[in-house]
Parts: C-alpha cells; structure tokens; sequence
C-alpha cells in the first residue's frame, strides 16, 4: 500500500468511523478486563494461620493453631503444609508420642478443611510450650530438668506455612505466611498478669 493508499483510507469517513469502532471495543474489552480482575482481587477469601495461646501458667502454655478467612467469600478445600524437617526439627518428643501426632496431622494430605465460611474460624489443639526457666540459679535448675521433657516444641521456632484453598469458582489461592511457636500475650516474652481480686474485696 502507497502513500496515496494511506492518505485515501484516512481522509474516508467511513474508515474513520470504522478506526473509531475497533478503538472504542478495544478500550471497553480492556475496561471489563481491569474490572473483572479488581472485583476478582476484592471479592475473595483470604485464609490466614497463626498460633494462639489455649490457657497459660507458671509450667506451660498451651497452644492452638488458628485457621481464619478474614475474605468476603467463602474458602473451600483448605489445606496447610509444611517443611517436614523443619518441623521435625522443631518437635521435641518422640515420634510415636500422641501429642505430636495431633500436631503433625494439621500438616497431614488427609487433613482438609472443607469449608470456611467468610469471617469464620476454626482451631486445633498445637500442643503445649513449657516455661523456659532461668538455669543460671539451683531453683530455674531443677524446675527446667523437672519439666522440659513435658514441652511438645522448642520455644520461639518460626515455621513457614504453606495455606491452599480455593473460592466458589474453583480458583485455587496459595499463600505462606510465618508462625511463631510462642504465647500471643507478648511478642518479646514478658507481660502483666491480671490483678488476683480477692473476695474481702469484693
């Protein structure tokens, strides 16, 4: 095609209208498609994971492993996994013990959470965390010998999470994120405790 040619096709009114079609479709194709991904991006789960502390003394604490879609759809078929030799190595008790069974069947293929509804959660039993005492003194001694071995994990181990699941569609998600094994009343290994209200007081 000639110069002439090109000039020809741009002076016809109707090609004009036929140029101002095509970029008119296109324009509004690319707007459903930016649409459609931000209202994909907005209306979705969002399952997160994290350890939460059941109850907490002077021996040991007790742990929960909480799975939560903080989404405004619903999460299906939601799966958790994890390093295996990480998490060997973060347990501390033997391998036919039935507490750390529990704790590895949250990691387990058969282990799937069929639903969870947007705003809900569920938990697990995470088995239990001993008080690390001060060895440096005879008392923090005997009472670190007397109860270590009850402890399910090492203290403040950091595992990576691995979270599958997908929407109503089917889409799949998968997301990782960090857990602590510690309490959650603190994140530097101190807090207050309530005040002990006697009842004279009351």
């Amino acid at each position: 095609m000639t110069l002439n040619h090109f000039i020809e096709f741009f002076n016809s009114a109707d090609h004009w209208k036929t140029l101002i079609a095509i970029g008119s479709f296109f324009i509004s194709g690319c707007s459903f498609f930016f649409s459609r991904k931000s209202w994909s991006d907005t209306y979705r789960p969002i399952v997160t994971v994290r350890v939460a502390t059941q109850t907490s003394g002077n021996i040991a604490t007790t742990l929960n492993l909480i799975v939560e879609n903080f989404g405004n759809r619903p999460a299906l078929n939601i799966k958790l996994s994890v390093d295996s030799n990480k998490l060997k190595s973060a347990l501390l008790k033997n391998p036919d013990d039935s507490d750390r069974k529990a704790i590895e069947r949250c990691f387990s293929d058969e282990t799937i959470i069929p639903m969870l509804a947007n705003g809900q959660s569920i938990s697990n039993s995470f088995g239990r965390l001993n008080v690390q005492y001060d060895t440096s003194t005879l008392a923090g001694k005997l009472n670190d010998h007397k109860y270590r071995k009850q402890s399910d994990w090492k203290a403040n181990t950091r595992l990576d999470i691995t979270i599958k699941y997908e929407n109503l569609e089917g889409k799949s998600y998968k997301d990782k994120m960090p857990i602590l094994i510690a309490t959650d009343q603190c994140f530097a290994g101190s807090f207050w405790n309530e005040p002990i209200t006697s009842s004279a007081q009351l």
